[in-house]
């Protein structure tokens, strides 16, 4: 028979020892440092655990206030775009306001312009028609001249204000209103 050496040395083994004899022994005498490896490896692990468990929380924390802050930026842009979005909107409210104002506004003047041109038109008309009348009428003396010269004056101040609504045509209204009143023909 091969003589047998010990796995760990090399040395020669005696013949009275069994294979089953040399695994108790290696078993006895590695128990303990197995056991001592395993304690050592459990805490190495358990502290390798609660290292990787505290970088696994703080990249948590790091990637939460990083999606915090991306968070906040886009809030804050959509907040700036909706602000401009509104003023944009004001702008254009209140420029469709002031233009809808001055469209009424224009109206109510045209209206309104066209009303006193009628009233002063009317006015001049009622005056020269008074002035024609005292001229050609039965009224004496002095009286008849401070009357006429009255709806004279108050004429031409009908007149201006009637200028300053259509002007130059307001003198072509006038010469027209003096031309087309028939003189009366009085009995004397």
């Amino acid at each position: 028979m091969a003589e047998r050496r010990c796995a760990l040395c090399g040395q020669p083994l005696p013949e009275t020892l069994t294979q089953i004899e040399i695994d108790s022994r290696l078993q006895s005498l590695s128990t303990p440092v197995l056991a001592e490896e395993r304690r050592r490896l459990q805490k190495e692990f358990e502290h390798q655990l609660v290292d990787e468990r505290e970088r696994a929380r703080r990249r948590a924390e790091k990637n939460l206030r990083r999606d915090i802050y991306a968070a906040n930026r886009r809030a804050k842009t959509a907040e700036a775009e909706t602000a401009s979005q509104l003023k944009k909107q004001a702008a254009e409210f209140d420029r469709k306001v002031r233009s809808e104002r001055q469209r009424a506004r224009r109206e109510v003047e045209s209206e309104f312009k066209g009303e006193i041109k009628a009233v002063l038109k009317r006015a001049i008309d009622a005056e020269a028609e008074a002035a024609l009348l005292a001229l050609y009428g039965p009224a004496q003396g002095i009286s008849k001249h401070q009357f006429i010269t009255a709806r004279m004056e108050r004429m031409g101040m009908l007149h201006e204000k009637l200028k300053g609504l259509i002007g130059d045509e307001a003198d072509q209204y006038l010469i027209s209103a003096m031309e087309k009143r028939d003189i009366p023909q009085v009995s004397q």
